[in-house]
């Protein structure tokens, strides 16, 4: 009768049992990861965008969930009855522990997180590893006299490796909402008889509660020619910027419309404008659209900063 035999600590004698507790434990923490990712609200097209604009917090975010994983799956092959010393376990969910502090530190949250909280994250990141590094040592050098099952150090580790690699989800998740309320502009003009029809869409999501965009649409008059004033560099946007805002007490360009849009109870801002205006006086609009982060601004509108999440758009009315 042929016998199956198995190495002293290796997998289960049942082939079957093994692979079904691998599937299970893969399945657990996958299933886990993806619940907190929904719980996030990060979709498949913010994957894309992470992927392009963050790779290394993407790659971090990849390599966080492998160690879980590996951490968990290395569990199956330890015994109840392997142990390793206390110390050295502590030294281990230290160090685990440690990385969630880089973590932070790792993937500043600009405009959310101040910065010295990047800098406390890895001083603690620092001061856990050198303490970790301390108990393996003394843990080790003691020799298991009391110690701890590796099942239960291993499990204990991939669940705070998961735990980390969800909070960096988190922090990655919110930097590209962060990214995303800067305005959308999509225009275009219309004439009839020297009537200008100007339409505008004005889109933002992700606004927090009491955010607004303010936009506002400026003409620049027939004369002089935009290459005179400009210089003979044509429409270039700094120096129509320069030419309808750089004058205090001599503005060339007109007003033409401006308002005010506020976010809905999603944070999007979706909002079309049409207004008229005389086409022969123009031959240039600029359109302005910024956010106003009134959490930064303590509340205060006039204490927004309207030039850091600005767009501005350009319209030759002589083409239109």
């Amino acid at each position: 009768m042929k016998r199956t035999m198995t190495a002293p600590g290796g997998p289960p004698e049942g082939s079957n049992g093994f692979f079904a507790d691998v599937t299970n434990v893969l399945g657990l923490l996958v299933a886990g990861f993806v619940g907190a990712l929904n719980l996030f609200g990060l979709r498949s097209g913010e994957l894309s965008a992470i992927l392009r604009n963050a790779p290394a917090s993407a790659t971090l975010l990849a390599v966080l969930m492998m160690v879980a994983l590996a951490a968990a799956l290395a569990s199956l092959f330890f015994p109840q009855d392997k142990k390793m010393p206390t110390l050295s376990a502590w030294g281990l969910f230290a160090l685990s522990l440690s990385v969630g502090s880089f973590v932070i530190a790792s993937t500043p949250v600009s405009g959310v997180t101040e910065g010295w909280v990047s800098d406390v994250s890895y001083n603690v990141g620092s001061a856990l590893a050198v303490a970790a590094v301390f108990l393996i040592l003394c843990g080790y050098k003691r020799g298991v006299r009391s110690g701890l099952p590796w099942k239960l150090v291993l499990i204990t580790i991939s669940i705070i490796v998961l735990s980390t690699a969800v909070l960096a989800a988190g922090r990655v998740e919110t930097q590209s909402q962060v990214n995303a309320t800067y305005p959308q502009l999509a225009a275009d003009i219309k004439v009839d008889e020297g009537v200008g029809e100007l339409s505008l869409r004005i889109e933002a999501s992700k606004m927090k509660n009491g955010d607004q965009i303010s936009f506002f649409v400026q003409g620049y008059p027939r004369k002089p020619p935009m290459e005179e004033a400009c210089g003979g560099k044509g429409h270039e946007g700094p120096c129509v910027t320069g030419l309808c805002q750089d004058h205090e007490d001599n503005d060339p360009c007109s007003h033409i419309g401006t308002g005010v849009i506020n976010p809905d109870a999603l944070g999007q801002a979706k909002q079309t404008i049409s207004t008229s205006f005389l086409a022969r006086n123009y031959q240039l609009l600029v359109i302005e659209a910024t956010v106003c982060e009134i959490g930064k601004a303590g509340g205060d509108l006039s204490k927004c900063d309207w030039t850091k999440k600005r767009a501005i758009l350009y319209l030759n009315v002589a083409d239109a």
